[in-house]
């Protein structure tokens, strides 16, 4: 492709439509290619050069022509890029933010000189969707209630070929599934189980209108895990969740199957069976319970297997090693990995909740396996309490984590606990005052 794109400048050399496209193919080129090499391990250190010269080349065609729209495409498409990258990967959350409201300025000029356009419409709906999403990872929930309202209002303003298009038609279902969370963050758990069983039917459509497709097929298991997640935590009913865990776990695999090296499907069963796992462990299921977290075990393993020291890729699948190293008992390993992040943290203060959470299972783990030895046991519980205050020290101060999440469990037994929770709680009222008050 690049060697194509560079026939194609000599043929034309001087042209300013040819510099234009050929600077755009470049960009898209560079973009997809440190998407790529985003999920190869062995390649992280690729990625970041190869996003650089995507941003090098979608300034300078937008340089050469500020009202030219397809450099205006090419500035919005570069930032959505990297606020997701630098979020998900760096854990950089200013940065990421920044890049959002950068890309939502760059979408907004392209709907004012496109208004009936469904594309761009779409493009603007996924924008802010992802500061929206951005914001609710992050302990913000109440900052995403606008981004998805609007977001929202754009999708139910396009036509009827683009509602019927695979990609728009799971983004909607998406789109409900994160309100979904929104809702039930926002203390309002009726309307946030209707949101998930909304995405959940409109997913059903969409594999009905496109049957044997995969990433159909993976979201339905997505949102039967998300209605999971809402029994186990919000309803305390371990039954009921996992029963939609098992469903979750049989469609996990059937993605697994289709495509057996993609590493997307291998996570996902492994979370899959993390929670089922959980699920069964509340039913007092202790073999279910075993055996679903050291199959999740294996997964997380092969997920890491060869990917060298932790970094920006691959800080997510460590902390999802460590949380089922932990459940099975390997709470040596599983603390190497929270104390690396404790002593390294990223900006994303919300890995310091995981880390807090790999804490408070190994200090369940050694109360198991080394009943004596409480004075190993109470440190680890101190290390996960300590966690959760760099966590709020940092910005993130989700109460209803730290008072629903199972993987916390362990900790809630702690006369201090108490405590603890109201300080999640005075950041979020904080927080909460702090927006209405700008409202």
């Amino acid at each position: 492709a690049e060697k194509n794109v560079d026939d194609l400048r000599k043929q034309n050399a001087g042209s300013k439509l040819t510099d234009g496209l050929t600077l755009r193919t470049m960009a898209g080129i560079h973009q997809n290619r440190g998407m790529l090499y985003s999920e190869m391990p062995s390649k992280a250190a690729l990625v970041w050069p190869e996003f650089e010269e995507m941003k090098r080349l979608a300034e300078k065609h937008y340089k050469q022509d500020p009202t030219d729209l397809e450099a205006i495409k090419n500035m919005a498409a570069a930032r959505l890029t990297l606020a997701t990258f630098t979020f998900s990967l760096k854990a950089d959350v200013a940065a990421a933010e920044k890049f959002f409201l950068e890309a939502i300025d760059f979408r907004r000029m392209w709907l004012a000189k496109r208004s009936n356009d469904d594309t761009a419409k779409q493009a603007m709906a996924n924008a802010l969707g992802g500061l929206a999403l951005l914001y609710q990872s992050t302990g913000r929930p109440r900052k995403a209630v606008e981004l998805y309202k609007e977001e929202v209002q754009l999708r139910e303003s396009v036509g009827a070929d683009k509602a019927s298009e695979i990609l728009f038609m799971r983004e909607y279902a998406g789109l409900h599934e994160r309100l979904g969370d929104l809702y039930t963050r926002l203390d309002d758990p009726r309307k946030g189980l209707e949101e998930y069983d909304r995405s959940l039917e409109m997913r059903h459509d969409t594999l009905a209108k496109f049957p044997g497709n995969p990433a159909a097929t993976r979201d339905i298991a997505l949102s039967l895990e998300k209605r999971g997640n809402y029994y186990e935590l919000i309803l305390k009913d371990p039954k009921a969740a996992r029963k939609d865990y098992e469903e979750a776990v049989i469609a996990f695999r059937e993605c697994q199957k289709a495509d057996t090296f993609a590493p997307i499907h291998r996570f996902s069963l492994s979370r899959g069976l993390y929670m089922l796992g959980t699920a069964a462990l509340e039913m007092n299921d202790q073999p279910a319970s075993d055996a679903a977290y050291a199959e999740s075990l294996e997964l997380s393993k092969s997920l890491v297997a060869g990917a060298g020291p932790m970094n920006d890729v691959n800080r997510q699948s460590y902390l999802n090693l460590m949380l089922r190293l932990a459940r099975c008992g390997d709470y040596d390993e599983a603390t190497k990995i929270a104390s690396e992040l404790v002593k390294n943290p990223p900006s994303n203060a919300y890995v310091m909740f995981q880390a807090a959470c790999g804490y408070a299972l190994s200090a369940a783990a050694v109360e198991r396996r080394k009943p004596d030895d409480q004075a190993l046991a109470k440190s680890y519980r101190n290390a996960a309490a300590s966690a959760l205050r760099m966590a709020l020290a940092r910005g993130w101060h989700d109460a209803h984590d730290i008072a629903v999440d199972p993987d916390l469990e362990p900790l809630r037994s702690d006369a201090s606990f108490p405590a603890l929770l109201d300080e999640f709680r005075k950041a979020d009222d904080a927080e909460q005052a702090k927006a209405a008050k700008k409202g």
